[in-house]
């Protein structure tokens, strides 16, 4: 599962408003995996080349000045951070937040923990999202190194979803983009946003790195505001609400 969201730099000026919204929330949700995965070189990398404040800025156009204020201060900050490292201290702030600590872990990346009864790893919600992957073409296979519901994962099969809506439509195949765009708030609905943010939540409390912290306040809000409301509309039937129970 490797989304390859179209670039942010010479080809988005040409894209239309529709087009670049979805690039960004690819690009947005590519930066999500990326930060709740193991931090390598990879990680600082990619911080020090990302770039988005502006286009950014005029997606959240719609939304109040203090959201966008606190979004993108937490944004510059969090690549502020990340890509000055050092990377062992990232590398030990994520152990202990999100795989092993000697007083609990503060923020288990599953959603089997927040949403069950029990806060156990590997549960029937893992399962349900495992099938969710497989229906839009993503198997995991038996020797993924992580449980399908970690944040690192649904966050990039999002990332997926929005690519293959935007391939699908530049292809004209309008029937295949609003498959993959009402995917996306199914999902949404059915299990990233029944607990991304308060696991946001808990990352932005009990992190002692600051990249860690400000990741935790920057996705809290991004799910704030990354609501399936926004995918209403198809661009194939603009004016045609859809349903997605």
């Amino acid at each position: 599962m490797t989304p390859m969201c179209p670039s942010l730099n010479m080809g988005t000026m040409a894209l239309n408003v529709w087009e670049k919204q979805e690039t960004i929330r690819c690009a947005v949700y590519r930066l999500l995996h990326t930060i709740y995965s193991y931090p390598g070189h990879e990680t600082m990398n990619f911080l020090k080349g990302f770039t988005l404040a502006d286009d950014y800025y005029r997606y959240l156009s719609s939304y109040s000045n203090a959201d966008k204020k606190r979004l993108l201060g937490s944004l510059s900050a969090m690549v502020h951070w990340g890509a000055s490292g050092p990377l062992e201290d990232m590398e030990v702030e994520y152990t202990r937040l999100f795989i092993s600590s000697f007083n609990g872990t503060p923020a288990k990346p599953y959603e089997s923990v927040h949403v069950e009864k029990g806060r156990i790893v590997l549960g029937e919600t893992t399962v349900r999202v495992r099938e969710f992957y497989r229906r839009f073409g993503v198997d995991l296979g038996q020797h993924h190194p992580e449980p399908a519901d970690h944040i690192a994962i649904e966050t990039e099969f999002m990332a997926y979803l929005i690519e293959r809506e935007m391939s699908a439509y530049l292809e004209g195949n309008i029937e295949e983009a609003d498959r993959f765009r009402d995917a996306q708030a199914r999902f949404l609905m059915q299990h990233l946003l029944c607990w991304a943010w308060n696991f946001s939540d808990k990352v932005h409390i009990y992190s002692l790195h600051p990249f860690y912290r400000e990741a935790g306040m920057f996705s809290k809000i991004f799910f704030e505001i990354e609501t399936p409301m926004n995918l209403r509309f198809t661009k194939g039937n603009e004016n045609t609400q859809k349903g997605f129970s």
